[in-house]
C-alpha cells in the first residue's frame, strides 16, 4: 500500500467536525469531506498513528498509518507518510516523503496541489530513499486528495463522549453524517432500484493535532431491488465497514 493509499484509507474512516468546515466558496475538500488544507495542522513536529481496521465481505483487514509534519519553513513543507499492515512490519512498510510549497494551505484543488508539489521521495522497507517512477506518480491519483462537496449530507451533532483510545482518554464531540442515494439501474432487461446508504460516527477532539480525530466509524451498505408485484426481490445488502482509532500523537510541544 503507497502513502497516497494509505491517506486514502482515512479519509474513508473519518467526516469533519463543525470546526473544520472551511468557508462557503470553498467547493473541494482535502482528504475528507468538509475540511480544507487550511485546517490542517503543518506545524513541525505534529504527528498522528492511526490503526485502520475495514470489513468487507466477513473479511477483516488492519493497517496501521501514520502521518508527520516534518518541517515548515519559507521553504516549504515536508510531509511523511509511513503505511504498513498491522502489526508494523518495517519490511512491508512503505513511506512516502513529499515537499509541499509554502502556500499549501490554500491549496483548493487537484491541479494546484499538483504544482504545489516539490520533490517526492519513496522508501520501500528498508531499502534506500528513491525517486518514484512515472508509472507510480501516476499511481498515486492525487485527484481523490480532493473531494468534490456531496449533497444530501445530513450532520447531526450527537451528545459529547469521553473517548479511551490506545493514545488516551479524550474528552469528545460527536458528529454523525448519513447520506442516502437511490438510483434507477437495468439488469438483464429489468429495471430496478440500487440504494446505497452510508453512516459515519466521528469523535473528534482538539487536543489532536493534524485535523482533531479520536475515532470514526463508517458503515457503507448496497443493495438492488425490484417492485415488480408479484415477482418482487431484492438482493442482500453488501455492507463495509471502516474504522480508525488513534493510537499515539505528538504535538510540537513533545
Amino acid at each position: 500500500m503507497n502513502g497516497w493509499r494509505a491517506l486514502a484509507l482515512i479519509a474513508a474512516a473519518a467526516l469533519p467536525a463543525a470546526r473544520c468546515a472551511p468557508a462557503a466558496s470553498v467547493e473541494v475538500d482535502f482528504l475528507i469531506p468538509g475540511v480544507s488544507l487550511e485546517s490542517v495542522d503543518f506545524r513541525p513536529g505534529t504527528s498522528v498513528t492511526y490503526l485502520i481496521v475495514s470489513e468487507a465481505h466477513g473479511v477483516r483487514d488492519s493497517s496501521l498509518v501514520t502521518l508527520a509534519v516534518e518541517s515548515a519553513d519559507s521553504l516549504g513543507v515536508g510531509l511523511r507518510v509511513v503505511s504498513s499492515p498491522h502489526p508494523f512490519d518495517q519490511s512491508e512498510s512503505v513511506a512516502v516523503h513529499l515537499t509541499l510549497c509554502p502556500g499549501v494551505r490554500g491549496v483548493l484543488t487537484p491541479d494546484e496541489f499538483y504544482a504545489c508539489i516539490g520533490d517526492i521521495l519513496v522508501r520501500d522497507g528498508t531499502g534506500p530513499m528513491r525517486e518514484p517512477s512515472i508509472e507510480e506518480i501516476e499511481g498515486f491519483d492525487i485527484d481523490r486528495l480532493f473531494l468534490r462537496r456531496r449533497e444530501g449530507l445530513q450532520r447531526e451533532q450527537r451528545s459529547p463522549e469521553t473517548v479511551v483510545v490506545p493514545a488516551g482518554e479524550f474528552s469528545c464531540e460527536v458528529w454523525e453524517y448519513f447520506r442516502s442515494e437511490r438510483r434507477p439501474v437495468e439488469m438483464g432487461g429489468i429495471e430496478a432500484l440500487r440504494i446505497e446508504e452510508e453512516r459515519s460516527i466521528l469523535r473528534i477532539c482538539p487536543d489532536v493535532p493534524f485535523w482533531g480525530l479520536v475515532s470514526s466509524r463508517v458503515e457503507r451498505s448496497s443493495s438492488t431491488a425490484h417492485d415488480g408485484g408479484d415477482r418482487a426481490w431484492s438482493m442482500r445488502p453488501r455492507v463495509t465497514v471502516t474504522e480508525s482509532i488513534l493510537l499515539e500523537f505528538r504535538t510540537p510541544a513533545d
